[in-house]
């Protein structure tokens, strides 16, 4: 069950970035990349706590997303939501 959810929610984000990237939804893009992001830190913490952190967070992006960039990289994606 919980995994029919899962990858049920992560079809409806695909579609709806997939949606704002052929509507030029720029915002709202960032949005849900955030949010998707956001998700997959939460899934990927600890189990023992209920909530993610923003060190969570970090350490998926680093993870996943930038694995091999340099901290320079990895900067300025940690500084885009406080740019917005």
């Amino acid at each position: 069950m919980a995994t029919n959810l899962y990858q049920s929610s992560i079809q409806e984000l695909t579609k709806t970035i997939e949606d704002c990237l052929k509507n030029k939804e720029k915002t709202i893009l960032f949005d849900f990349i955030l949010l998707t992001i956001d998700i997959m830190a939460w899934l990927s913490r600890d189990p023992h706590n209920a909530d993610s952190t923003r060190e969570d967070f970090i350490h998926w992006v680093e993870e996943f997303l930038l694995p091999d960039q340099d901290s320079t990289a990895k900067a300025k994606i940690y500084m885009l939501p406080d740019a917005l």
